[in-house]
């Protein structure tokens, strides 16, 4: 369920070019490293020096105008002219975290209602056929740890379709017909979610990982069924206000930030002192409030070993292996980011992928990643999709090169390798104007350092095969490994309890 709320954003570094599971194509360890003879190419390939990328990373100040507004509102600015287009994106601070287990999917629900409800001055079909006269996208979400609206639009249609994401934000009808109509919505996603084995094993593995606890928790509808307007008016009037509080993390590098509960990132074509004094004029009434939600619950870092075996009649199983690990404020980010690479975040050049599927040819798919891009503890995960037959020896082969790399072992070029891919990744990041500012306004968002972004590539080519064996040794732990099966066990190459206690996790269906 996790997962889905945070639509796979599951990763390191605030790129997702990081956090995708097969994002990453660099050169991996050389065929030398694998015990083959190099080609004549690749010798030539792996002779080839490149100079150190230079690139000016876009900073605030400078390439990205930041304004306050009187009521809180943080407001990033970055102009671009190459094409028609206006793109918005709002962060609101709120998310599922902050439910109690009595009202967990009120989040959701409200997030999808205040688009889907129309406002009080328009009604949900009047405001469909207004930005569809308009070819403008708007939408809005609630996910675990912030709230998001967004607008794509037309330069030229930027004034009619400004004022309508405002008017969503700031007076939503949430209208009960519609709620009932999204509710009816999700009880069917419900009844259905035992049908895909990939939603089932990162639902059921998180379930086990985080216990209780809002990172783990899964919708139940006989609370979702419960749910009134009048509970989702109480979430939004809760968290919906800009706040004038600046009460960010005490640390020197962030010590600047507001910490806003509201913040608008726009882009495009437009020009910026005309846009912000439309932004001032449609956003300046807001009423800030100081928001006095309770802080959500700490994490229980008490580790789950064992096997757990999810029964499906499926040719294929799917497995998820992994542990709780560290948060966004890690200062081992970067070295755990290069340490993952080598391990499995590398693709077809990770070793995961190369001894599962070059060497073995039992998975299509495998490798790892840590889902840490959170204020609380994140998850290193390895997965791999193998045929029902071959479950144990691939398992088997995952976890002994989680052990191979958590005793620190790794070569100079394996390093060498994973920090250039990294280094030449970086810049993909920030391909556009609207990824530029959105970036940018996620750092503060983040309440993470300023120069982030500008000390990245140093921090990158600073890691050492040292560090990387530090970090293994220190955020990969083989002993206490959660190994999570979705399959047919009746055709297990082998009985999974060999790698550890085994216990069985029934499905329920929702009627």
């Amino acid at each position: 369920m996790r997962r889905l709320l945070l639509v796979l954003w599951i990763v390191l570094a605030p790129l997702p070019v990081f956090a995708q599971r097969f994002a990453q194509h660099g050169q991996g360890p050389s065929s030398e490293d694998r015990g083959k003879p190099p080609s004549k190419t690749g010798q030539a390939i792996e002779k080839l020096v490149f100079p150190a990328l230079k690139w000016p990373v876009p900073e605030v100040g400078k390439d990205v105008q930041r304004e306050v507004l009187p009521n809180g509102i943080v407001v990033y600015l970055k102009e671009d002219h190459a094409l028609p287009l206006v793109e918005v994106k709002v962060l609101v601070r709120t998310g599922s975290v902050f439910e109690k287990p009595a009202e967990h999917g009120v989040a959701a629900l409200t997030g999808a209602l205040l688009r889907a409800g129309g406002t009080t001055t328009l009604d949900a079909e009047t405001l469909n056929r207004k930005l569809e006269s308009m070819s403008a996208e708007l939408e809005t979400s609630i996910g675990l740890e912030e709230g998001v609206a967004t607008l794509d639009v037309l330069s030229k249609d930027v004034s009619q379709a400004l004022p309508l994401l405002a008017d969503v934000l700031l007076h939503p009808r949430l209208d009960p017909t519609k709620l009932e109509l999204l509710r009816e919505q999700y009880h069917e996603s419900l009844r259905r979610r035992n049908d895909d084995p990939d939603t089932v094993a990162n639902r059921e593995f998180d379930k086990v990982l985080y216990g209780a606890h809002p990172y783990g928790r899964e919708l139940d509808w006989e609370v979702l069924k419960k749910m009134k307007r009048e509970d989702v008016l109480a979430w939004y009037d809760k968290f919906f206000h800009p706040s004038l509080e600046a009460v960010g993390r005490k640390t020197p590098a962030t010590s600047l930030w507001q910490r806003p509960n509201v913040m608008i990132a726009v882009s495009g074509d437009f020009k910026s002192d005309e846009m912000l004094a439309t932004l001032r004029r449609l956003f300046g009434g807001w009423e800030p409030r100081k928001i006095t939600a309770a802080a959500p619950p700490k994490v229980q870092n008490t580790p789950r070993p064992g096997v757990f075996v999810v029964k499906k009649e499926l040719a294929q199983s799917h497995v998820l292996v992994g542990h709780l690990s560290t948060n966004r404020y890690s200062p081992d980010r970067v070295p755990i980011a290069v340490m993952n690479y080598i391990l499995g975040g590398g693709s077809f050049s990770s070793r995961v992928m190369e001894k599962i599927r070059n060497d073995e040819g039992l998975a299509y798919s495998a490798g790892t990643y840590f889902s840490i891009n959170t204020t609380d503890l994140g998850e290193f995960v390895g997965y791999l999709e193998t045929k029902a037959e071959s479950t144990h020896k691939a398992v088997a082969l995952l976890v002994e090169e989680i052990k191979r790399m958590a005793s620190g072992e790794v070569t100079e070029k394996e390093l060498a390798a994973a920090r250039e891919a990294y280094a030449n990744s970086f810049i993909f990041g920030f391909g556009d104007a609207s990824q530029t500012v959105a970036r940018l306004m996620q750092l503060e968002f983040n309440d993470e350092p300023r120069d982030y972004y500008q000390t990245y590539l140093d921090k990158v080519r600073a890691v050492k095969v040292e560090d990387v064996a530090r970090v293994a040794k220190q955020h990969l732990q083989p002993e206490k490994l959660t190994i999570l099966v979705v399959g047919n066990p009746s055709k297990f190459d082998r009985a999974l309890d060999a790698l550890g206690p085994l216990k069985t996790i029934p499905l329920k269906p929702v009627q």
